[in-house]
């Protein structure tokens, strides 16, 4: 077994680019993709193992016991390590998938909110108004619009493509927004699990020492901050982020832009109906894990490894 230095180029291959600051959780999270590779673990038990830790650790941060609150908080951050051994020990082993791309869209959009709720919770059974649970679920609610907003280019470049036939037009417009983006910037922070989980935890402290609801005003002020921000990211995306995305996606697949540049009955000539794609399978013409086309014209493939492609 290599050692975990040697396993960085490896497990962490493409993270290079990675703020300096979060490089730092990459430099602990390899250890513990070192200790499940000697042992043999599962990939399975490591995402839901992370999936499951993170709904524990955000239910201990919800309640008033002080020595649980701190278990929970180190419970959280464990499981943001977890996220990043899940993605190193996939890497590793080959066996990125569909499925375990999936496995982290539910721990991102459906776990990690969790720790606003958590908040507004214990903030409410510390003494705050029962509406303050809005501030928590607005919290949770901003920060996936935020989060999905940024992986909407892919689908709207399938969705016109597989609609229309035809190439997006280029847009230029909107290039000053490029330079306000480094403005509003910062308050996606509000959002950010490894920025959430220490800022509320001193907020935590700075409570039990002072009697100050430290985390009441740092949950109004993030729903306020990211309020901000996703106002500001919708006018971004539509002058100017959503066209740019686009073109670097059609950069890295050329195909696509060739293929939709075809004419209609070209493309309808090249794909083979189901009848002759099932024909030739049965024959065995055709590997048992090759593409096949649905009556829709959706793309399917059989015999997917499980897997995990995450951070």
């Amino acid at each position: 077994m290599k050692r975990p230095s040697e396993l960085r180029a490896i497990c962490q291959a493409g993270k290079g680019g990675d703020p300096a600051w979060y490089v730092i959780h990459r430099q602990i999270s390899i250890y513990g993709t070192w200790i499940v590779l000697r042992t043999g673990i599962p990939l399975g038990a490591v995402s839901f193992a992370m999936l499951g830790l993170g709904v524990l650790g955000a239910g201990l941060v919800a309640g008033n016991g002080g020595a649980w609150n701190v278990l929970g908080f180190v419970l959280l951050y464990f499981v943001f390590l977890l996220d990043k051994m899940d993605g190193e020990i996939a890497r590793y082993r080959g066996v990125e998938s569909v499925h375990g791309i999936l496995l982290d869209r539910f721990y991102h959009r459906l776990v990690e909110p969790c720790l606003f709720l958590a908040v507004a919770i214990h903030q409410v059974r510390a003494g705050a108004g029962v509406v303050f649970l809005a501030v928590g679920a607005a919290v949770a609610i901003l920060a996936n619009a935020i989060d999905e907003n940024q992986h909407l280019a892919p689908y709207i470049l399938l969705k016109h493509l597989r609609e229309t036939g035809r190439m997006p037009a280029e847009s230029t417009r909107g290039a000053g927004m490029r330079r306000a983006a480094a403005w509003f910037r910062p308050l996606k922070m509000f959002r950010m699990f490894i920025i959430a989980v220490p800022a509320f935890a001193a907020a935590y402290a700075i409570q039990a020492l002072t009697g100050w609801p430290a985390p009441t005003y740092y949950l109004v002020v993030s729903a306020i901050g990211l309020a901000i921000y996703l106002a500001f990211q919708c006018a971004h995306y539509y002058s100017f982020q959503l066209d740019a995305e686009i073109s670097s996606i059609l950069a890295q697949f050329p195909h696509l832009g060739v293929a939709a540049d075809r004419p209609a009955e070209d493309r309808a000539a090249a794909a083979p109906s189901v009848e002759t794609r099932s024909a030739a399978e049965h024959a065995g013409n055709a590997p048992a894990n090759a593409p096949r086309v649905a009556p829709a014209g959706t793309l399917v493939r059989t015999g997917a490894s499980r897997g995990s492609e995450r951070a």
